[in-house]
């Protein structure tokens, strides 16, 4: 059978508690401190840290997190992790290993400050235009795809650069594709269905 991304790696990606414990479970540890333990959580807030709190684990776009900042009450969520104060974010584009495209999320100038989630409604959009992602960002992205036992997926990937560290936030199984990134997948595929 040569069918790609198999149904239970899909599963594993799809919920993000999954994803991160089987990360932790490999020793990687380019993700956001995390936790589900509402105490530790309450602990970050107490400290003065921002906190997203994950009521739902198998969404998109920002769907179900709430943001408590230092004196907010913690909302209960099966998930909890801390802002990154990441500078820069991006979508990798993985294919059996291989680097499709790679897009930054960028802010549209007319948009105002949003409310901490770089999404489309919140005037983020992906670029291509102008974007420096480090080989070490695009080796992380390979890495994650391979521990959730992917074919494909789209890496959000968050890299700040204080420390140079980086942040994976979820794999995608099924983004929303167009144009270039469109053409690259169909490509990938077609190639290797013909390989096989």
């Amino acid at each position: 059978e040569q069918d790609l991304n198999k149904p239970h790696a899909i599963a594993l990606a799809s919920n993000k508690l999954e994803t991160f414990r089987e990360f932790r479970s490999n020793s990687f540890t380019d993700v956001p401190d995390w936790t589900t333990n509402p105490e530790e959580a309450q602990h970050w807030l107490d400290l003065g840290l921002k906190t997203y709190c994950r009521r739902l684990l198998s969404s998109h776009s920002g769907n179900g997190i709430v943001i408590c900042n230092d004196g907010d009450r913690l909302v209960s969520a099966p998930l909890y992790t801390l802002h990154t104060k990441h500078r820069h974010e991006y979508r990798v584009h993985v294919f059996r290993d291989q680097i499709l495209d790679v897009q930054q999320k960028k802010k549209k100038l007319s948009y105002g400050n949003g409310n901490g989630i770089r999404n489309h409604s919140n005037g983020w959009v992906y670029a291509r235009a102008e974007i420096a992602p480090t080989e070490e960002l695009l080796s992380s992205a390979r890495r994650a795809v391979n521990l959730l036992g992917l074919d494909f997926g789209a890496v959000d990937i968050g890299h700040r650069l204080i420390d140079n560290k980086f942040f994976v936030f979820e794999v995608n199984t099924a983004p929303g594709l167009e144009g270039t990134t469109l053409d690259k997948y169909a490509k990938a595929i077609y190639n290797y269905y013909r390989s096989i």
